[in-house]
């Protein structure tokens, strides 16, 4: 697992570059207004976690926080310096900040699911990192067998795209 190089440092959010790939796709334009104004008024209170490489920050986990307090115009910010060695570790470290958060959507757990499964971590791994039970896991990592159309519309209730990927995935 990654090594934490400091316990907490501030840094110019602007400092930040947003490298890897994260599982949330999406920000709600109201939520992020609102949190804009609370880290203006006062700061961002929960740390972003990032990778030092190269004398560079990269955000590991932290987007929305990251895009607000850049958008507030602060000029340091909390963040938990990391010195990960490799793409397992910082896919490891999403899933735990991830797995902590209670509002992702199952087509961001599953693109964050994949990522796990790309770099080799077991369905044990993935739901000691994630947060969730192995059958929820499988029950989502099924979503992959979906066409684009079905998974990402927002008019099929999550269960029944869960049901139809494991059906269509026994014929």
């Amino acid at each position: 697992m990654a090594k934490v190089k400091k316990e907490l440092e501030l840094v110019d959010p602007n400092d930040i570059l947003i490298k890897y790939d994260n599982p949330r796709e999406s920000f709600d334009n109201e939520e992020m207004d609102l949190l804009v104004e609370s880290v203006k008024n006062e700061g961002v209170l929960t740390p972003i976690w990032c990778n030092a490489e190269n004398g560079k920050f990269s955000l590991i986990a932290g987007e929305r926080r990251l895009r607000a307090a850049q958008k507030g115009g602060l000029k340091q910010i909390p963040c938990r310096i990391y010195e990960v060695m490799n793409e397992a570790e910082i896919i490891a470290l999403q899933a735990i900040e991830n797995g902590q958060r209670t509002n992702l959507t199952n087509e961001e757990k599953l693109k964050q699911y994949l990522s796990m499964e790309r770099v080799g971590m077991s369905l044990k791994d993935m739901s000691i990192l994630g947060g969730e039970s192995k059958t929820t896991i499988q029950g989502i990592l099924s979503l992959r067998n979906l066409d684009e159309s079905i998974l990402y519309n927002p008019d099929i209730d999550k269960f029944a795209k869960v049901e139809m990927a494991l059906f269509d995935k026994d014929e």
